[in-house]
């Protein structure tokens, strides 16, 4: 590896370590434990008029909308979705809407119109 790079990646292992430091510090004048996990979904402000719900898992953007709360409550609500309990939610006894894993949040069942009936007819073999 080349000198500069090696240079590079030092100084960057320093600053997490000062960077982790200090989000102890902060979680320990507060009296609060710090998170176990990280937080998976974030919001972000990149397009003109529109915020986007991230998932730093894999840096795909999930969903859109034109308020920030409103992309912050989905956020928290995609958190909830994957097993993850925040803090906020635990100290503030707020529950968010669980969807269990493999189940649907579909209203109706897959090929029903709105209405519960069949969209398409399935013709048996003649």
């Amino acid at each position: 590896m080349h000198p500069s790079f090696q240079e590079r990646i030092d100084e960057l292992r320093v600053l997490l370590q000062q960077t982790n430091a200090a989000r102890a510090a902060f979680f320990s004048r507060t009296d609060r434990p710090m998170p176990k996990q990280p937080v998976r979904y974030q919001v972000t402000g990149e397009s003109v008029g529109m915020f986007q719900i991230v998932d730093l898992a894999t840096g795909k953007t999930h969903a859109f909308r034109q308020a920030y709360k409103a992309a912050h409550d989905l956020a928290m609500q995609f958190e909830a979705a994957s097993k993850r309990v925040t803090l906020m939610a635990q100290e503030n006894d707020v529950k968010f809407a669980d969807t269990p894993r493999g189940a649907s949040t579909r209203s109706t069942p897959r090929g029903a119109g709105i209405h519960g009936w069949q969209s398409r007819q399935v013709e048996s073999k003649r």
